[in-house]
């Protein structure tokens, strides 16, 4: 008899990125032929540190370097993928994934954001409130994107409140 191994969460970061103005860096994925748009995001490598990883997969899906951390979740937020998705994905040894969700303020200049990368994953990205962002994500997704709106989007207007005060 074959005892089969429960299927376990792929540990991932994701990135709420604002600009000066408090809008969200959002891409539509490049496989996508309908109105989804999301935060990047991406795996955790083998001994690679999260905070770490949220500056590779920054720079693998969007070439911005010029970002610094302003937040980080203080818990892992879980999701499941379905199933007719997750057979068509790469990662189908996973029920979903666990994300710890970082808070980041984009500082660079905006031809930096280049989303043609070596494997690009969005065709295209844009700027938009977090109601928005909200919105358009995909639908297994919806319930983390709207616990990281709730606990960033005040943060993220305190900072840009501070920038402006700064100045």
């Amino acid at each position: 008899m074959t005892i089969s191994t429960p299927k376990t969460y792929r540990p991932c970061v994701g990135i709420a990125m604002i600009n000066k103005k408090g809008d969200v860096f959002v891409g539509k994925r490049v496989n996508d032929n309908q109105n989804i748009w999301q935060m990047p995001q991406g795996g955790i490598n083998k001994n690679e540190a999260p905070k770490d990883a949220v500056y590779r997969e920054l720079y693998e899906e969007t070439s911005v370097q010029n970002a610094k951390i302003i937040a980080q979740m203080d818990k892992w937020l879980y999701y499941d993928i379905p199933k007719h998705i997750s057979q068509r994905h790469q990662f189908s040894q996973y029920r979903g994934q666990k994300q710890m969700w970082f808070l980041m303020f984009f500082e660079g200049d905006i031809q930096e954001i280049n989303v043609t990368t070596k494997i690009p994953e969005f065709a295209q990205w844009k700027w938009c409130g977090w109601d928005d962002v909200c919105k358009n994500v995909i639908f297994f997704k919806k319930n983390i994107y709207q616990q990281v709106s709730k606990i960033f989007q005040p943060i993220a207007n305190k900072h840009i409140v501070k920038a402006y005060e700064g100045r």
